[in-house]
């Protein structure tokens, strides 16, 4: 795939020049059809510049573009951080449709399967990227209730949410529906079949659901999603073991409640919680909420499985 301009509209477009494919000129008929692919080593993919001029692959770098084709603010300061994480996810596709906005095609393509949620600053839109499985090492503050440092308000409840564990990732698509590769996480590899990984979070996801539910199974809850962007296995492999890390395990959430120092912290940062009176010790959770009270600032959290 090569990028050229357009005689007519002078806009830059990829195109596919088949003079330089093996493909017979000669015998191609009024209804083939041509599928794009990508190769999984070196520079390819892209058919849009950065602000840069490089040629985009990166999804952070992709989102950017999206965000400033369709003329929205961006904070690009908060972008710069997500674009860390998200250009280690690599895009290679394509917009078959003139009419659609960058920005819809990003929602429902991309970002469907990348951790991150859209928030709005003063300085305007950007995505943040959310750590499903984070170390002590990436949180921003710790909040101790039994210093008196933060008072908790309620209980901790359970997160009801549907728990998958057996995480399947289609991609190199080809013609109709068929896909070329796949990549499934599990409690276990299987001999037979390369595709299929180990995953701790899997097994023991597995182990705790076996015979739930008032009858007997194997605590398999699969879960399956088609990346049509994806082609290399690493982009695969890494949005398999988010949805893993997101979906496998019972999560936990509660409300903690500060002074104003609580104020720097950001919704979706990384903390870690200390309340000896419901079992917590150092444990990890993501900030989901920041809520200003009367000269109190409150955190709602979700406590991350400790494993």
């Amino acid at each position: 795939m090569s990028l050229g301009v357009h005689i007519g509209t002078g806009r830059l477009l990829a195109y596919v020049d088949l003079t330089a494919t093996t493909i017979d000129r000669n015998n191609v008929t009024e209804n083939s059809q041509f599928w794009t692919g990508y190769g999984t080593l070196g520079s390819y993919g892209g058919g849009a510049l950065g602000r840069d001029g490089q040629v985009l692959r990166g999804a952070g770098d992709v989102a950017e573009w999206a965000m400033l084709r369709d003329g929205m603010r961006v904070d690009f300061g908060r972008m710069a951080a997500a674009k860390v994480y998200l250009n280690r996810y690599l895009v290679d596709t394509y917009i078959n449709d003139p009419t659609e906005k960058a920005w819809t095609w990003l929602e429902s393509e991309i970002l469907r399967l990348l951790p991150v949620v859209v928030l709005e600053s003063s300085e305007g839109k950007y995505l943040r990227f959310v750590q499903w499985r984070p170390t002590a090492r990436d949180a921003v503050a710790h909040l101790d209730a039994d210093r008196g440092q933060v008072v908790r308000e309620g209980g901790i409840l359970v997160v009801d949410e549907e728990r998958r564990n057996q995480i399947e990732v289609r991609y190199r698509g080809a013609f109709g529906d068929r896909w070329n590769s796949r990549v499934v996480l599990s409690a276990e590899a299987d001999p037979d079949d390369s595709r299929v990984l180990p995953n701790e979070l899997c097994r023991l996801s597995q182990a705790q659901l076996r015979g739930v539910r008032g009858h007997l199974d194997n605590g398999t809850r699969p879960y399956a999603v088609d990346g049509t962007w994806v082609w290399t296995d690493s982009t695969a492999y890494r949005i398999a073991s988010d949805l893993a890390a997101r979906y496998a395990l019972t999560k936990r959430s509660a409300r903690f409640v500060g002074g104003w120092n609580l104020e720097t912290i950001e919704p979706w940062d990384v903390v870690t919680v200390t309340d000896s009176e419901v079992d917590l010790a150092n444990a990890l959770a993501l900030v989901q909420q920041r809520v200003l009270l009367q000269g109190r600032v409150a955190l709602d959290l979700l406590l991350l499985p400790s494993v």
